[in-house]
Parts: structure tokens; C-alpha cells; sequence
């Protein structure tokens, strides 16, 4: 029996060993994944780029109730909502590791206004104030066939061109999601009593697609602009996805 003893104690430890450490049949997969956006509108499509290794095969669900088998797939989200994108890689030896991001499919929101310049002149050649002390500035945007007068917000008094560009975030109230319709923006000089549309004079007004319009936008951060030049005034309107 004591002949006996050595060899338990080494085969216990070859069993310990075995079970202990890494089996080298075993392939782990390092599942990643990169995409080109992350913020987007309804109908585009996002571009994703498996970065993964080891892998054999790959499973992708969208979130959407749509997958794909593609190691490089696009796809197309066709409705409202932040959806997660699960990536599953599927070893040679039969391991899976899953990995997970997400995209906001959303609508534009009007977000800040830069006015770069206006035009001080009437169409008769005058300026808009006999003082010279330069319009006191009401700026209203809307849909077109929606008019609104709550919709105009006060820019500011007594403009000269030394004073723009002007502008920043628009309070909460006039954070409207724009809508793929023609929507109006309106420049006001405001005399006195001021904020009284009555006592405004129309210095100009543009009408304009704020969908459908030429923009720049980051697919990343979720935002964009949009410029429109035209009769003398130049400005922009900053949107945000959401």
C-alpha cells in the first residue's frame, strides 16, 4: 500500500493540472465591431465593419427584428427608435462572444440659429430705422401652411453689421422638430412697443425644405446645419437628431 501512495498523489496532480489550465483545442474569438453612424434618419444606412478575430462564423442582429450572416454587412433602419446592434462570433472549435452598440434612428429638431448678416437697406434703398440705430431684430420660423405667431422669438435690438455674426442655442420653446413640409423663416424689424408683431415691418422671409435641404451633418454627434444665402441675409440653423 505504501508503494501505492506516490502514485495517487502524482496522478491527482496531472488531473489538477489538466483541469486548471487553458485546453489548447479551445479558440476564443475577440469579437469588435466598428460602424460609420451612430445618429441617423429614417431610410439611411449604416456601414459596419467587423473587426473581430478568430472568428469562423458571424451573427448580427440589427435590433430591429432583422439579422444577417454577412461579416461585413450594411443595413437600412426604416423606423423610429435607438436600437442595439448585437454582434455574435462563432469560433472554429465552437466558442461564442457577443458584443453590443446601438443607433438612434430620429427626427430633426431645430436646436440654435447663427445670423451672419442681414440686409439693412429696405427694397426702396432706406434703412430699416430713420435713427440709424439698426432694426430691433424678430425672427420667426413655422410651417409654411401652419402659421404660428407664438413662433417668433426676439433676436435682439439695435443691429449694425458690426454686431454679427449673432446667435446660439434657442430656448426650449422654439426647439420644434421640423416636419418634411415647407417651412417659412421671417426677419422682423420690431418698433416700439417691441414684441408686437403689429408693430413690425416684414424686412424678409424664405421658405424652404428643412428635410430635404442641402445639409452637413455628423453621423456621430448627431447634428447638423443647414445655410441659406440669399437677398442680402445669410444664415444658418442647427438641427439635432432625436
Amino acid at each position: 500500500m505504501k508503494n501505492l501512495q506516490p502514485i495517487l498523489i502524482l496522478l491527482t496532480i496531472i488531473v489538477f493540472n489538466s483541469c486548471s489550465g487553458d485546453d489548447p483545442t479551445v479558440v476564443k474569438p475577440i469579437t469588435s465591431f466598428q460602424q460609420d453612424r451612430f445618429f441617423i434618419e429614417v431610410g439611411e444606412t449604416v456601414t459596419f465593419t467587423n473587426t473581430s478575430e478568430n472568428g469562423q462564423t458571424y451573427f448580427w442582429d440589427f435590433g430591429d427584428n432583422t439579422t444577417s450572416n454577412e461579416e461585413n454587412p450594411d443595413h437600412v433602419y426604416e423606423e423610429l427608435g435607438e436600437f442595439v446592434v448585437r454582434l455574435t462570433v462563432t469560433s472554429s472549435t465552437g466558442e461564442r462572444i457577443a458584443t453590443t452598440s446601438s443607433v438612434l434612428v430620429g427626427n430633426r429638431w431645430a436646436l440654435a440659429i447663427r445670423v451672419d448678416t442681414i440686409n439693412f437697406m429696405d427694397s426702396n434703398g432706406d434703412p430699416w430705422d430713420d435713427d440709424d440705430t439698426g432694426p430691433d431684430l424678430l425672427i420667426g420660423f413655422y410651417e409654411a401652411i401652419n402659421p404660428n405667431t407664438n413662433s417668433f422669438l426676439n433676436f435682439g435690438n439695435d443691429y449694425v453689421e458690426s454686431d454679427f455674426p449673432a446667435g446660439g442655442r434657442l430656448p426650449p420653446e422654439f426647439q420644434v422638430m421640423f416636419t418634411d413640409q415647407d417651412w417659412e423663416l421671417i426677419f422682423l424689424d420690431n418698433e416700439p412697443p417691441l414684441n408686437m408683431l403689429q408693430n413690425s415691418v416684414v424686412m424678409d422671409r424664405f421658405t424652404f425644405n428643412p428635410i430635404t435641404i442641402e445639409s452637413e451633418k455628423d453621423y456621430e454627434l448627431g447634428g447638423g446645419v443647414f445655410e441659406i444665402t440669399a437677398n442680402g441675409f445669410r444664415f444658418s440653423l442647427v438641427f439635432e437628431i432625436r
